[in-house]
C-alpha cells in the first residue's frame, strides 16, 4: 500500500535520523543513458554507463539496513535501465518506497500499472504548459504530449491518490513567465509540484541564457508562496533552492552513481567513497565532509551562517560547491546573499592568510578545492630553506608542506580561524621521486579520523600537471582551539 511516510520527512524525522546516524533516503543513478537532451541536464555529456545489477542490489540492501525509507531513482532516464523492474520489486520487498524521476516518454499503460502495483511515487518532467517551451527544454518533439499522456495513464492506475504523482520543473528564463499558471495547474490536479532552481553544472554551463537572476527568483518564490497560502491553504517559508520546501538532504541522504561512487548529492558531486571497495555504512560513518554538513550550524560560512533562516536552511550546497569550490561556502545564488557576494570566497584562493607560518618557512601557495579529498598547490622556490646545493628538496620537507596544507584547509573549513598546532608524527611514508626547485606540487589530503585534538590525515603528493608521484603516507597533527 502506498503511504506518504515512505517519501516525506518531518523535521522530527530528520533530527532522529541524525541522532541515530542513519539514513532516511538514498539517491541511486541507475544509468546515464537518456533519450532526451535537456539543455540544463546536470549529467552533461557523461558516457552512458549502467550500474551493475548485483551492485545495485547491495546498495539497496545497505540503504534498508541503514534505515532508509525511500530510494530516489535517477538517471539518465531510469525507464531505460535494463533491470529497473526487478530493482523496484526489491525496494518494495524491503519495505521502502521508490521515487522515480522520469521524462515520461516511456510510460505506457503497462508501465503505469506496474508502477502502481509497486507503490511508487512517480515524478514527471513538466517544465511548461506551452508545448513549444516544453520541447525546447527537452530537445524532443512531442515532449509535452508525452507528459500529458503519462499523467492520464498514471492517474487511471492509482496515481490520482494524493502524494503519488509529482511534476518536476526547473526554473529558467524560458519558462519563467508561465510558472505561476503551471503551479496552479499542477495543484488543481492533485499533483505535487517539484519546482527548483537549476544547479550550475553539466549542460547548463553552456546555456547561460537560461539563468534567472536572484531578484526574479525571489519574486517568483514569494508569488508562489502567496498563491499556495491563499488558494490551497498551504504555508511554507520562501527559501531556495526548492519552492515550498527546504533542502537539508545531506543530513539523511546521499547519492550513488552507476560506477559505485558515493557523493552527498547530484550538485555536491565531491566523491566521498566507492561502494565497490568499501561498505556504504563505513563510507558514510567515516566521511568528514558529511560530518561537517551535519554540523552545519557551526560549519556553514557567512553570510548563510548569519541568516535568520540558518536553523532550517543552509542554502543549496550544490550551487555553493559548483560556484566556489567550497562545500561549506555561503550559497551565491540565494537572493539573501545578493548584496554580499564579495564576502564569499571562491577557490582557488591564496593560502598565506590561512596558515600561521611566515616566509620563508611558509611553503604552500593556494587552496584549489575542498571535499572528502582536498587539494592544495605550491611551487618550490629558490629561497626554500630545504633545498640542497643542487636545488633538490629534502624529502622530509614534504611532511612540513603537507602539515601546512592541512592547516590551510582547516582554517578555510573553520571560516578563517587559525588553530595553533604541531606535526606529531608520520607513518607509512613512501618517497618516490625527487623534488627540485621550480616544481609545482599538488598535495591531496584526506582527514581519516579525529581523536580529541589529534587529526589523522592521509596524503599524496604529485608533480603538477604531469601527476608524477612524489610521496604518500599518513601524518598525525595536534590542533588546539583557536
Amino acid at each position: 500500500m502506498f503511504t506518504d511516510d515512505h517519501f516525506d520527512f518531518s523535521d522530527q524525522d530528520i533530527r532522529q535520523a541524525v541522532a541515530a546516524n542513519r539514513l532516511l533516503a538514498i539517491e541511486i543513478e541507475f544509468n546515464y543513458r537518456c533519450n532526451y537532451r535537456c539543455p540544463y541536464c546536470y549529467v552533461g555529456e557523461t558516457p552512458a554507463a549502467e550500474i551493475d545489477s548485483k551492485l545495485a542490489d547491495d546498495v539497496i540492501a545497505a540503504a534498508a539496513a541503514l534505515g532508509a525509507r525511500k530510494i530516489v531513482v535517477l538517471g539518465g532516464e531510469p525507464m531505460l535501465y535494463s533491470r529497473l523492474w526487478e530493482k523496484l520489486e526489491l525496494i518494495n520487498r524491503l519495505g521502502m518506497g521508490a521515487e522515480i524521476f522520469t521524462n515520461a516518454s516511456l510510460i505506457d499503460a503497462e508501465a503505469a500499472r506496474r508502477l502502481g502495483r509497486l507503490n511508487c511515487r512517480v515524478v514527471l518532467k513538466l517544465n511548461s504548459l506551452d508545448p513549444t517551451v516544453q520541447e525546447r527544454l527537452t530537445g524532443v518533439a512531442d515532449a509535452h504530449a508525452k507528459t500529458m499522456n503519462a499523467i492520464t495513464l498514471l492517474q487511471s492506475h492509482g496515481f490520482d491518490q494524493p502524494g503519488r504523482l509529482a511534476a518536476s520543473t526547473v526554473i529558467c528564463a524560458d519558462n519563467y513567465d508561465g510558472l505561476i499558471e503551471l503551479w496552479a495547474w499542477i495543484r488543481d490536479r492533485g499533483i505535487l509540484p517539484y519546482f527548483e532552481i537549476m544547479t550550475p553544472q553539466g549542460r547548463i554551463c553552456e546555456h547561460a541564457e537560461l539563468n534567472v537572476e536572484a531578484p526574479r527568483l525571489q519574486k517568483l518564490f514569494l508569488e508562489l508562496q502567496r498563491l499556495d497560502a491563499e488558494r490551497y491553504g498551504r504555508h511554507w517559508e520562501a527559501q531556495p533552492p526548492l519552492v515550498g520546501g527546504k533542502c537539508l538532504r545531506h543530513l539523511y541522504s546521499c547519492l550513488v552513481n552507476p560506477c559505485g561512487e558515493v557523493m552527498p548529492c547530484v550538485g555536491l558531486n565531491a566523491v566521498i567513497g566507492n561502494v565497490t571497495t568499501q561498505p556504504l555504512a563505513e563510507i558514510l560513518a567515516g566521511s568528514s565532509l558529511l560530518n561537517d554538513l551535519k554540523n552545519y550550524r557551526k560549519k556553514i560560512k557567512p553570510p548563510c551562517r548569519d541568516c535568520d533562516r540558518a536553523e532550517s536552511c543552509y542554502g543549496c550546497r550544490g550551487a555553493a560547491y559548483q560556484l566556489t569550490g567550497d562545500y561549506l561556502a555561503a550559497d551565491p545564488m540565494c537572493w539573501r546573499n545578493a548584496d554580499r557576494l564579495s564576502t564569499i570566497t571562491c577557490l582557488p584562493c591564496p593560502a598565506a592568510p590561512l596558515i600561521p607560518h611566515q616566509p620563508p618557512i611558509a611553503m604552500i601557495d593556494s587552496v584549489v578545492s575542498t571535499g572528502e579529498v582536498s587539494h592544495i598547490r605550491t611551487t618550490i622556490r629558490p629561497d626554500n630553506r630545504f633545498l640542497d646545493a643542487d636545488g633538490r628538496l629534502d624529502p622530509e620537507a614534504l611532511l612540513e608542506i603537507t602539515a601546512q596544507a592541512c592547516a590551510a584547509f582547516n582554517t578555510l573549513r573553520d571560516n578563517g580561524s587559525i588553530s595553533p598546532g604541531m606535526l606529531a608524527g608520520a607513518t607509512n611514508l613512501q618517497f618516490e621521486h625527487d623534488v627540485h626547485v621550480g616544481d609545482e606540487l599538488d598535495i591531496a589530503i584526506r582527514e581519516t579520523a579525529v581523536i580529541d585534538k589529534i587529526h589523522l590525515v592521509d596524503f599524496t603528493i604529485e608533480r603538477h600537471p604531469d601527476r608524477t608521484p612524489i610521496a604518500k603516507g599518513e601524518i598525525k597533527l595536534c590542533l588546539w582551539d583557536a
